[in-house]
């Protein structure tokens, strides 16, 4: 078997930002006691992450208004996370969907492909187990 491994090149604080923001989000908008998911794939030359939770979504409506500040549903969210994120993704040449699912909401971040190659599986866990 081979995996491909890919590069991201970007500034770790707002990158390590824009994933905080979104786990964060999913998880106060997460029902007790259930998971929530980060699934991390390549498709058409780019790196795609999604950030999965069981909360109630977004109402259809914001869901396009997400990326102006000061749009919360969140009884003490000033509405800045999202757009923060959006802002991060534009510096990164990235983009950000959103998306309602039958139980939950889905965002995900596209990044482009800086740089990528082609492991086997023996080399791959060669670099992990670094």
């Amino acid at each position: 078997n081979e995996a491909l491994a890919f590069s991201l090149k970007g500034d770790i604080t707002l990158l390590s930002g824009a994933f905080c923001n979104l786990i964060e989000n999913a998880i106060q908008a997460n029902n007790k006691n259930e998971p929530i998911f980060i699934d991390v794939f390549y498709n058409n030359q780019c790196i795609l992450v999604d950030v999965k939770d069981h909360g109630k979504g977004f109402d259809a409506g914001r869901i396009g208004d997400l990326s102006t500040p000061v749009t919360s549903s969140k009884e003490q969210g000033s509405g800045l996370g999202l757009w923060m994120v959006k802002r991060i993704m534009d510096l990164h040449q990235g983009n950000i969907d959103i998306k309602n699912n039958s139980v939950g909401c889905r965002v995900r971040l596209s990044f482009p492909v800086i740089d990528y190659a082609l492991f086997s599986d023996e080399d791959f866990l060669k670099v992990n187990e670094l």
